[in-house]
């Protein structure tokens, strides 16, 4: 099987953005540059000029619109190591997906191949080419947030679509992250599924079905320290929204978290000692030995009496 060849250009968008080519940072100075950049590189068809025209110069005329934009669209193609990464005609800009990587494309394209089972609750657990494909999709993420840390232009319409387009991204995360918990619980994998809870809830404090399953979990683990931690942690949360009343998925986790810290801990059990630790002698008559000896070799059935047992021996 030939290596997969990739793309000279990759950008990095699932979390603080990255620009590299052949495998090295590549520095763009400019911020409209580069926020030009990032905006083509989420889209999977051509855009057109006048949609760019209104999210970056919305309040310039045509002409002085369409000036600027051919002069940026000529600076950004300067920035970049090939000018044919970029491809334009006189209403459309586009990147060259042959050499353009962009892992939001790539997260996206495993979301669609997995959506079917991005239903919850799970019936039962993924398949394992569905489970890999998630598994795949949420480590493209390098943060929590999409374009995390990051200072863009700031217009109606591009706020709008960097808002929305924050969202979808992060909630499919968000899912993906809440079916691979419940994947896990449901083989088995108690540990796992607490990982990726545990990643799922530093996006969402407030997923609180999730943080009960988390509590669950713990419980099933027997680390009730720290489900009673997470408990606390929960009730403290409510307490600084204004929620005086644990809300009822954690009721029923309370009482039975409670009750098993209630329970006195089982004694350690007695040391049990191997064979290979006692050096007791077998000693005994001669003629007995040598008769145990025959019967080992023959096969047979004896019993040998002392004062205080009696012994089969096969």
């Amino acid at each position: 099987m030939e290596p997969e060849i990739l793309p000279p250009l990759r950008i990095l968008l699932l979390g603080p953005p990255q620009i590299e080519y052949g495998g090295h940072p590549l520095r763009i100075q400019r911020r409209l540059l580069r926020t030009l950049l990032f905006y083509l590189a989420t889209q999977a068809d051509p855009v057109g000029r006048q949609t760019l025209l209104d999210l970056f110069w919305p309040d310039e005329d045509q002409e002085d619109g369409r000036r600027h934009l051919r002069e940026v669209l000529s600076k950004l193609r300067t920035a970049l190591p090939l000018p044919t990464l970029i491809h334009t005609t006189q209403d459309l800009v586009w990147l060259d997906r042959a050499q353009v990587y962009v892992d939001v494309r790539e997260f996206q394209t495993l979301m669609h191949q997995a959506r079917i089972y991005l239903k919850l609750p799970l019936a039962a657990p993924l398949p394992e080419a569905v489970y890999q494909r998630l598994c795949k999709a949420v480590n493209l993420w390098r943060g929590q947030r999409f374009l995390a840390g990051v200072e863009l232009p700031s217009t109606e319409a591009f706020d709008e679509w960097l808002t929305y387009t924050s969202a979808a991204l992060e909630s499919a995360l968000m899912t993906a992250l809440e079916v691979l918990a419940e994947h896990a619980a449901l083989s088995g994998d108690l540990d796992e599924a607490i990982h990726w809870a545990r990643r799922a809830l530093q996006m969402d404090e407030s997923h609180w079905r999730l943080r009960a399953r988390m509590i669950g979990w713990l419980c099933d683990l027997g680390q009730y320290a720290a489900a009673q931690e997470e408990c606390e942690r929960v009730q403290n949360d409510l307490a600084a929204e204004g929620i005086n009343e644990v809300p009822e998925e954690f009721q029923s986790l309370c009482q039975r978290l409670h009750l098993a810290l209630r329970q006195p801990r089982p004694p350690e059990p007695a040391p049990w000692f191997s064979l290979r630790t006692l050096h007791v002698p077998f000693v005994g008559r001669d003629e007995v030995l040598d008769a145990l000896r025959t019967l080992a070799l023959q096969g047979g059935v004896a019993m040998l009496w002392g004062r205080q047992a009696a012994v089969k021996v096969a």
